[in-house]
């Protein structure tokens, strides 16, 4: 479970909030100097401030980057993150705007930047990348396919904001019935519910959460979901990452009055449910922020809502649904460099997850390529090694 801050950390984002003023966009000759300030870790629930990524959240005409430790300028599209130290370069006739991910800068966004410039970031910090996966730990060791299990989808991994969440797993050919339970620690008894499959949907299962069980406990019991189907259950493929909780009454207030603001100053799609799937991220909420991604309308065909959706799956352990979104992002990335080697990565890490070394080293070698050509050298050398240790963290031996 996501950990508790230190004062010593609230105090610094009520310094930050009180003394630091977002600088407003500001033409540029060169690119940009390298940045004073280091960003600041993405925060648990228990913070006083989420921190989100600097995001793109309007692209027209041609929009180019140059990273801080770039060696040109290359092509980006909406969804793209930016930091303070990158230089962003709008073409003439084109229209870009930047919404900045430190709250104390919502209500200044998004901000425009006008065609015919180059500008520096006009935003703090925002969240610094997402780390890779524990694979090996949200695979687990007992299965070679997933897909053999009835594998729970949601609730699993993380936090939650309903009390009485809905159900999903992987159906299973061939099974006639299910059953499901809830592991818990809060005391509450919840017998176990038989389902005929004849009742269900193909494919994702869906139930709603069963009115025989009590609703869950906020802010400290934890929970996992079990499913038995086809004579398989869903945790041979190990437990890691599938426990969740519910959020104290509090910081679910808090978040719901986040995402309203969040929605007065971005009601277009798909920038408001990218920026709400951040919020929701910012805080471990990873089942609510791909219930969103996978349900956009025409979500399939922006590539940043697909790479974003990916990186959640994965974090869940849900390596199939990851290949699957990133395959869409790397469809949605033509022309953009940055964004093909980050769904090349991706689709390596989901291979790694199915342990399919050669599939994962073949994507990673895509994306190294990509990486040393566009000077990324931190991300070249993440890729790297993974490339590295493929045989020992992909191969099932």
């Amino acid at each position: 479970m996501p950990s508790r801050y230190t004062s010593v950390w609230c105090m610094l984002l009520v310094w930050l909030s009180t003394t630091c003023a977002g600088p407003t966009p500001t033409p540029l000759s060169s690119p940009a100097p390298a940045p004073t300030s280091t960003p600041l870790p993405v925060p648990s629930p228990a913070s006083a401030s989420p921190i989100m990524p600097n995001l793109l959240v309007q692209v027209q005409g041609k929009v180019e980057v140059w990273r801080e430790k770039g060696s040109s300028f290359v092509p980006v599209a909406f969804g793209a993150t930016v930091q303070p130290g990158d230089t962003l370069r709008v073409d003439a006739g084109g229209v870009a705007a930047v919404f900045c991910g430190d709250e104390t800068l919502w209500d200044d966004s998004p901000r425009s930047l006008a065609a015919g410039g180059e500008y520096g970031v006009p935003c703090l910090p925002g969240a610094p990348p997402r780390s890779a996966p524990e694979i090996a730990r949200l695979r687990g060791e007992g299965v070679t396919r997933t897909s053999e299990i009835p594998y729970v989808l949601s609730p699993r991994s993380g936090w939650l904001l309903e009390e009485r969440p809905t159900l999903r797993w992987h159906a299973l050919t061939g099974a006639k019935v299910y059953t499901v339970r809830l592991v818990s620690d809060d005391g509450q008894q919840r017998p176990a519910v038989t389902v005929p499959s004849s009742s269900l949907a193909a494919g994702e299962i869906e139930l709603p959460y069963p009115v025989s069980w009590p609703s869950l406990e906020a802010g400290g019991p934890s929970y996992q979901l079990v499913v038995d189907g086809g004579g398989r259950c869903s945790d041979e493929g190990g437990t890691f990452g599938q426990g969740f909780s519910l959020l104290a009454p509090a910081q679910a207030g808090r978040i719901r009055s986040q995402v309203e603001r969040l929605g007065r100053r971005l009601a277009s799609e798909p920038a408001r449910t990218l920026l709400l799937a951040e919020l929701y991220l910012s805080y471990g909420l990873r089942c609510e922020a791909a219930a969103m991604l996978a349900t956009l309308p025409d979500g399939g065909q922006v590539g940043a809502i697909q790479q974003v959706l990916g990186q959640t799956y994965l974090d869940m352990g849900l390596f199939g649904e990851a290949e699957t979104a990133f395959g869409r992002a790397l469809v949605g990335a033509a022309g953009l460099p940055e964004a093909q080697a980050a769904a090349h990565y991706g689709l390596g890490l989901a291979a790694c997850g199915r342990w399919d070394d050669a599939a994962a080293r073949a994507q990673w070698r895509q994306a190294e390529t990509l990486y040393q050509e566009l000077s990324m050298a931190a991300r070249e050398q993440e890729v790297a090694g993974w490339l590295a240790d493929a045989s020992a963290r992909c191969s099932h031996r």
